[in-house]
């Protein structure tokens, strides 16, 4: 119960800072609107009573509170164009807009390890349904909601019990199986839609799969363009499927609340007709309890399904308030703007979620300006080792120093301003050509000069023959596109622009022909005989042109030097080199 209380006073205080004075429109209209039932109650009340006495010189009284009742509804009309607007283009939009924004942000804020945390990647889930279905303004309305309509209730309910106190158990009763339906429908629903997000997961990514360029490829020559059409037509039915029975129960249930709640208002004015015939109310009173009876079933309704759709709705806010909590590593307070003397990798491990270690107590040196590369079979660890060495994985254990500082000491900024890479799977932006380079340095954007010095730098030039530096890249936007050997010059092209301390290139030619591979290669050196680098390739050829050669098998460092110094061992590295020479005789 406590974390739903601070998850309301959350929301409130989100919603109110995100837009306060529509929070203020939208509370003072629905207050408005709560005493309208039982200021309209004591109208009837005088209106009826006065057209029974119409003889008796009460004409221009009953004219008088007609007008005040029609004066009623009309304001409320008035209002209610301000409040669609404030509820509507305010509340819900910006709401939604600020929460998105936040989840962005949130997720861009977390251990890149919580990203091959499957319940991690759950809750996300939940809490990115919670903002695209609206939950956090929905709730806010129902929290508004119930707070006035309770303020209205209670006014109704002390105008109705002067005519009887009988008449409250009968409406209470009318309207208590809306409250119970919807807490057991709301908390059913939540349940359902909690377990359907791995489903809701893996349907997206069928999605993806038949909407992006390069799977789109795959899928049409290998045929296979029906059987992942059926599989995401298949996950999308069984996620249907089971929303539709959850509803039809929902109709089901609302459908008998209706008859009963029906059933007790003819009751109420069965027993309202006997007061009368028994002269214990007037024909005025009786005219107020119908509109009464009436007033004080929609509000109790209003009330308990408001109550019950809150317990489903802070399901859902509880979950995306849990995702925001989520702790991440705290921003160190170092600034550095230089590596003087190098990185210590000293005695890291490292293990993912529910995995044994796949890295063991590595240990390497790299001096400021040394070009390091690491090998290994698949599996062995180089990539992760990499991310380590970036900040983006924290190890198990040991440390990364730069210059004998810690790297989780170094300020956000600083750190990632000191640090930049190249991986294989690097993002084609479908933006400017300017943009595709000046994006790691966005300060920079408007300077051509370096920009085109960059693209000269890593032999781009060739782009510029057939496109302006201000055009799109990529057929997304009817951009042109650009060969892959290109794409893989634009990545370098990022990294050298942001001019980094350390440059990490993963497997940067994998996808390449030998030509262009070679070509990117050369590259490669180049940039990084300016750079303290590191290069991780599965072609050991290159490892004779840098300083160092980390080697890793199943997780361990098992050797580490220079080439010549790796080939006299006749070791591991040797096998590798060997094996891959023989191909090229």
């Amino acid at each position: 119960m406590k974390k739903y209380l601070i998850s309301s006073k959350r929301v409130l205080l989100d919603v109110f800072h995100i837009t306060p004075a529509s929070t203020i429109l939208v509370v003072l209209y629905m207050l408005f609107v709560a005493m309208i039932p039982a200021t309209l109650t004591i109208l009837y009340e005088k209106l009826f009573s006065s057209i029974s006495n119409i003889n008796n010189n009460y004409l221009n009284t009953t004219i008088l509170i007609g007008l005040l009742i029609c004066l009623v509804y009309f304001i409320r009309y008035i209002f209610q164009s301000a409040y669609a607007v404030a509820m509507n283009a305010r509340i819900y939009e910006k709401v939604s807009f600020s929460s998105k924004v936040t989840i962005s942000e949130k997720a861009s804020d977390l251990n890149l390890i919580d990203y091959e945390n499957p319940s991690r990647m759950n809750l996300k889930g939940i809490a990115t349904d919670c903002v695209n279905q609206s939950k956090i303004s929905q709730f806010f309305m129902n929290i508004v909601g119930i707070s006035t309509g309770l303020i209205g209730l209670i006014s109704t309910t002390i105008v109705l019990s002067r005519y009887s106190i009988y008449f409250l158990p009968i409406v209470i009763i009318s309207v208590l199986p809306y409250l119970i339906s919807r807490i057991i429908r709301g908390k059913a629903f939540y349940c359902i839609r909690e377990a359907q997000i791995p489903k809701l997961r893996m349907q997206n990514y069928i999605w993806s799969l038949l909407l992006d360029k390069q799977s789109v490829k795959e899928i049409k020559v290998m045929c296979s363009h029906k059987y992942i059409g059926d599989m995401w037509a298949n996950t999308r039915n069984e996620i249907n499927d089971e929303i539709w029975r959850h509803r039809k129960k929902d109709s089901l249930v609302l459908l008998l609340c209706d008859l009963f709640r029906i059933f007790s208002y003819a009751l109420s004015i069965f027993f309202a007709l006997i007061l009368l015939k028994k002269s214990v109310i007037g024909i005025g009173v009786f005219g107020a309890c119908i509109s009464a009876f009436l007033s004080m079933q929609q509000q109790f309704k209003d009330l308990l399904v408001g109550i019950g759709e809150a317990t489903e709705q802070i399901q859902f806010i509880n979950k995306y308030y849990e995702f925001l909590d989520l702790q991440v590593l705290p921003d160190g307070n170092v600034d550095k703007s230089d590596i003087n003397h190098g990185i210590n990798v000293s005695n890291v491990s490292f293990a993912y979620p529910n995995t044994g270690d796949v890295l063991k107590n590595i240990s390497i040196s790299i001096e400021k300006g040394e070009k390091i590369a690491i090998v290994g079979e698949n599996g062995s660890g180089k990539t992760t080792l990499a991310k380590i060495i970036l900040g983006l994985y924290q190890p198990k254990d040991g440390s990364v120093l730069y210059d004998d500082i810690d790297i989780n000491k170094l300020s956000k900024d600083s750190k990632y301003n000191l640090l930049c890479s190249v991986s294989q799977d690097f993002v084609k932006y479908c933006l400017t050509y300017r943009e595709n380079i000046a994006i790691s340095d966005t300060a920079s954007m408007d300077n051509t000069e370096k920009i085109l010095n960059t693209i000269a730098a890593v032999g781009n030039k060739g782009v510029l023959e057939k496109i302006n530096i201000d055009d799109l890249l990529g057929t997304e936007f009817g951009g042109m596109d650009l060969s892959g050997g290109e794409w893989q010059k634009t990545a370098i092209g990022r990294a050298v622009f942001k001019e980094s301390q350390l440059i990490v290139f993963d497997e940067p030619t994998s996808a390449l022909d030998p030509i262009v591979e070679s070509d990117i290669l050369t590259l490669l050196l180049n940039v990084m005989s300016n750079v303290t680098s590191i290069l991780i390739s599965h072609r050991t050829g290159v490892c004779r042109f840098v300083d160092k050669i980390a080697v890793l098998s199943k997780g361990e460092l098992v050797e580490y030097g220079s080439h010549q110094e790796l080939l006299h061992l006749e070791g591991y590295y040797y096998k590798l080199f060997t094996e891959q020479q023989q191909w090229y005789k």
